[in-house]
């Protein structure tokens, strides 16, 4: 009887021409109630995808803020269209989706979809936290994943050769080869100590990769993540706007290097701005790349401006390519880079590394600072005189030994009361910062003296000095996780 009771509600769930919110609660729900308003929750996520799995209309999936979903598998959502996943109530946490950590497999599955927004929730555990799945050849579009926190997403099986099990907090991938995937949005995120932040493959046997084109990846803050940061391969008209990647390094040797930006094949145009990459590390002295980023294989078209990357282990960016040619039409342009490719013993060293003759492009109006002795600005072993780039307007200073000035980051500390301060021992500098993991700007909000009021929920606060007259100095984080009544500080080493 009951199993026919739950058979009529999920048919009524699908085949009813209105919107329908559903809601679920761990707390306070039951698999026996309706599920359709905060009053009556289902309790599981297993029993609110048996009812919604194939609904074809503009609904809602909400989870109760301040709850804990664990899941000894992933929670698998099938052939949904205009849903969105959310949340619902008063608390300040999100609602957290956890496995155990290792955990083989996705978190939260979402598979043959179209119209999908994630929003407002927390993802812990699994070999990928959010995986968007295609099986059947069509086309789908319109994805956003917004103000979520994804923690502790780590593969299995790591191979320190191939890289073939890393976990990603975000990832898109097909069984088959042509499935085409269309804007989508990944916007104001946290992620942090997973593997990877976003790829459009999946680590299982059987999978491929999803061309993803029209994709906007903008004001995520990524910390204290390993191996490949963000994989931009196979894709096209792609933007990545105003994140900061602060302090990721690999907990492994992997031996064809790291980077928090890599890309791949990318055509058309694509625009990398306004981002802050720090403190890119690598697993250890001698080991391969651990540069910003890396122009790994064949792009074309891409606008890399407005960026600042500062104290990467290897080159600030690589431009590699796999063939001699390859990596063309390139424009560098309004970055700064400060102490980058200093620590690189290998050729992938300096603040620019020219890898493979024949890359072309325009390298305009950059800036390189370094106060340490024999950083280049530009590696041009491999490519001597770079005679495909036209060079206009770099200032390069403090290079081989002359004095720069650079101010220090700003000391922070946690009161009892949970109020963050902060000051800057440099005099003549201005504290400005974020709290949507974007980079810190002249036009930010001032930090304020009296201290930051912190809440219950994980929050990026970016801090940065900046001088009255001059370039903007390096940043700090501060991550407030949710469980604890103290917050963490954390603070990059």
């Amino acid at each position: 009887m009951r199993l026919a009771l739950i058979c009529i509600i999920a048919q009524s769930f699908a085949q009813s021409a209105e919107s329908v919110d559903i809601y679920v609660s761990s707390s306070s729900g039951s698999d026996t109630n309706s599920g359709i308003s905060p009053a009556s929750p289902f309790q599981t996520l297993a029993r609110a995808a048996q009812v919604a799995n194939g609904i074809l209309r503009e609904s809602s999936i909400l989870l109760l803020r301040g709850d804990t979903f664990l899941q000894s598998s992933a929670w698998f959502l099938q052939s949904l269209r205009n849903v969105q996943i959310g949340s619902y109530g008063s608390a300040m946490r999100r609602p957290r989706i956890t496995r155990e950590v290792p955990a083989s497999g996705p978190t939260v599955t979402v598979d043959n979809s179209s119209g999908i927004t994630v929003s407002g929730i927390e993802v812990v555990g699994g070999e990928n936290g959010l995986a968007f799945t295609f099986g059947e050849s069509a086309e789908y579009s319109n994805f956003t994943v917004q103000d979520c926190f994804f923690n502790q997403i780590s593969g299995l099986h790591y191979n320190a050769s191939s890289g073939s099990w890393w976990g990603s907090a975000i990832a898109f991938a097909a069984t088959h080869s042509g499935v085409q995937v269309s804007q989508v949005t990944i916007a104001h995120n946290l992620v942090n100590g997973s593997d990877v932040f976003y790829s459009n493959s999946v680590p299982y046997a059987g999978w491929t990769r999803a061309y993803v084109t029209h994709l906007l990846i903008a004001s995520n803050a990524i910390t204290s993540n390993s191996y490949n940061t963000l994989f931009l391969d196979t894709t096209s008209f792609v933007s990545v706007l105003n994140n900061v990647f602060l302090d990721n390094r690999p907990t492994a040797l992997f031996t064809a290097g790291t980077t928090d930006i890599i890309m791949g094949t990318l055509n058309a145009s694509n625009v990398l701005a306004g981002n802050e990459l720090s403190g890119r590390g690598e697993f250890q002295p001698g080991g391969p790349d651990g540069c910003a980023i890396d122009f790994e294989t064949n792009a074309t078209g891409v606008s890399f401006t407005d960026n600042y990357i500062s104290r990467s282990f290897g080159a600030g960016a690589m431009i590699f390519g796999h063939v001699t040619g390859s990596n063309t039409g390139l424009l560098l342009t309004n970055n700064t880079f400060i102490n980058c490719g200093c620590q690189q013993t290998r050729d992938d060293h300096g603040a620019i590394a020219f890898m493979r003759p024949g890359s072309s492009g325009l390298l305009s109006d950059n800036i390189f600072l370094s106060t340490i002795h024999g950083c280049e600005a530009l590696n041009q072993a491999h490519d001597p005189g770079i005679p495909g780039w036209v060079l206009e307007g770099n200032t390069i200073s403090g290079v081989d030994g002359a004095e720069v000035l650079v101010a220090s980051p700003p000391l922070l500390s946690l009161l009892p009361n949970r109020t963050l301060t902060a000051s800057s021992p440099t005099p003549g500098t201005l504290l400005h910062f974020t709290l949507d993991g974007s980079r810190p700007r002249k036009d930010s909000p001032q930090f304020p003296a009296s201290g930051l009021e912190l809440t219950d929920r994980a929050t990026p606060v970016f801090i940065k000095a900046f001088w009255s007259a001059g370039l903007p100095q390096g940043s700090e984080v501060v991550r407030v996780e949710s469980e604890s009544a103290g917050g963490i500080f954390a603070p990059p080493e």
